[in-house]
């Protein structure tokens, strides 16, 4: 996992664009990644599904998807990742920094500084995607409601994207996602009824989310933690359409979901 991490942190491309310097002169940095925060650049939201154990190979595509959405990002934009765990009250902030790099009409920015600083980002964003791996599988995964708490803090405005590495797979106590899809299977005429009643259902506990002007993209989707049996295609539809509708009903500008992120 190590090598693997420090494989793909080494080719994200905002830090091959940088030429570092030698340490002594990356010592005597006056900035911080701070400096580089641009409010206008927006913020991405990175959520990682902890809740089920990585098969192998899935902390590859974490990785790549990660190096896929920096490259996306605008300079000085704020990169912020959060824990989907078995309760929204246990959701974690392992890494929260703003991409370090000069937008080209930024004539206030100092390029060199930047890669001053690039360093500490790419040594904490290593740390931070260590740490994300989890160990084991846990029974619940509160999606909703940890995405309802998060986004609700984000400033009014605020330029912002939502990746989601998640298998999307709600299990709290306000509904089971999967056990809703095979009641849906042996009941195909009222599926659509069923996602209806799903997201009532977690609006009742509070699922209250406004995602005007968000683009939500899963990614990661699909996936198996090899300690349980593949979904079958019909119980994957379900979910890709339950989401979709609950997103779009939130008012989202757009939805995507993908297994591995283009």
């Amino acid at each position: 996992m190590w090598t693997a991490g420090s494989r793909i942190l080494g080719t994200i491309g905002l830090v091959a664009a940088l030429l570092l310097g030698p340490p002594t002169e990356r010592a005597r940095a006056l900035v911080t990644l701070e400096d580089f925060c641009r409010a206008s650049a927006g913020r991405t939201f990175v959520f990682v599904d902890v809740t089920t154990r990585f098969a192998a190979g899935d902390d590859r595509i974490l990785y790549a998807g990660v190096e896929s959405i920096i490259r996306r990002a605008r300079p000085g934009s704020r990169l912020t990742f959060l824990t989907i765990t078995d309760s929204f009250s246990r959701m974690d902030m392992p890494f929260d920094q703003c991409i370090p790099g000069c937008a080209p009409d930024d004539g206030a920015c100092s390029a060199l500084q930047a890669k001053r600083v690039v360093p500490e980002f790419n040594e904490q964003l290593r740390r931070a995607l260590a740490e994300l791996i989890p160990k084991r599988s846990l029974t619940a995964s509160d999606l909703a409601l940890t995405m309802s708490y998060a986004l609700r803090t984000r400033p009014p405005g605020e330029p912002a994207t939502v990746f989601l590495f998640s298998d999307m797979l709600e299990r709290s106590q306000a509904l089971d996602l999967q056990a809703l899809a095979r009641r849906a299977t042996q009941k195909p005429e009222r599926a659509e009824q069923l996602r209806r009643e799903g997201v009532a259902a977690l609006k009742k506990v509070g699922y209250d989310l406004d995602l005007s002007g968000l683009k939500i993209v899963v990614f990661g989707f699909g996936r198996e933690d090899g300690e349980r049996r593949p979904l079958d295609p019909e119980t994957v539809e379900f979910v890709r359409r339950f989401w979709t509708e609950a997103f779009r009903g939130a008012n989202a500008t757009g939805v995507e979901f993908h297994g591995r992120l283009p």
